[in-house]
């Protein structure tokens, strides 16, 4: 129950966490936006143009400083700082493969509820990603999806059934992760090169556990599984 009780905070505030973190701009979105991803990407120099995405044929249109426009994957923003930038896309139900691939000025992103896939390498090599909220009705996370992200912790909701080969591989700031029962496979090589991966905190027991990893962990016995009925090392 304790560990239970732990991962149930940890997936609220980090929940809570990013939807305050990527607030609306000066338009309001509907119901029929559904398929918006919310992004804040951070800038010091205005002439330069931003990486936005790799995926301009897969949206329908973006929003850049609060004005919807045609699909774009480069931008000027008008001042320094933060800035939300909304995608609205064709199929609402898959970030697609490599969609943010490489944008190094990506700083928080937001899915909506209606994606139940992210792509593989989709936010791979995002060096200034801090955080990212995703929602309950997510079932795949393909290979790479979040490779080199600076992000020191991460919940993975309940509804995903396998963590690919290499999904954080890279996060050399990852110290925490949270893991649901529902998965069915963690590939050995997830964790790979994460050497600040202290505890993963698993919804399930340890026998679930052992069934779901079938080769050893690649994270030289530097991480503990936090289980329903005690504890594991990897």
């Amino acid at each position: 129950m304790k560990f239970k009780k732990i991962f149930s905070i940890m997936a609220a505030s980090l929940i809570a966490a990013g939807a305050m973190a990527t607030g609306m701009s000066d338009f309001q979105t509907t119901e029929d936006d559904a398929q918006v991803i919310k992004a804040t990407f951070c800038i010091e120099n205005t002439s330069e143009y931003v990486h936005l995405c790799n995926i301009e044929t897969s949206l329908e249109a973006v929003s850049i400083e609060g004005v919807w426009q045609e699909p774009t994957s480069m931008c000027k923003f008008s001042t320094p700082g933060c800035h939300e930038v909304y995608f609205r896309l064709k199929d609402n139900t898959k970030v697609p493969d490599y969609a943010f691939i490489y944008c190094n000025c990506l700083d928080r992103v937001e899915l909506p509820a209606t994606v139940t896939c992210i792509g593989q390498s989709a936010f791979a090599g995002c060096t200034s990603l801090s955080s990212i909220a995703i929602n309950g009705n997510i079932e795949r996370i393909d290979e790479n999806a979040f490779g080199g992200c600076p992000v020191s912790s991460f919940v993975i909701p309940d509804g995903v059934k396998s963590v690919e080969a290499w999904t954080f591989s890279g996060c050399r700031a990852l110290s925490t992760l949270a893991l649901p029962a529902s998965l069915e496979e963690v590939s050995w090589t997830a964790f790979y090169n994460c050497p600040q991966l202290a505890d993963i905190i698993y919804s399930g027991t340890k026998e679930q556990w052992k069934k779901i990893t079938e080769e050893k962990i690649d994270n030289d016995d530097r991480t503990v599984v936090h289980c329903t009925d005690g504890d594991v090392v990897l």
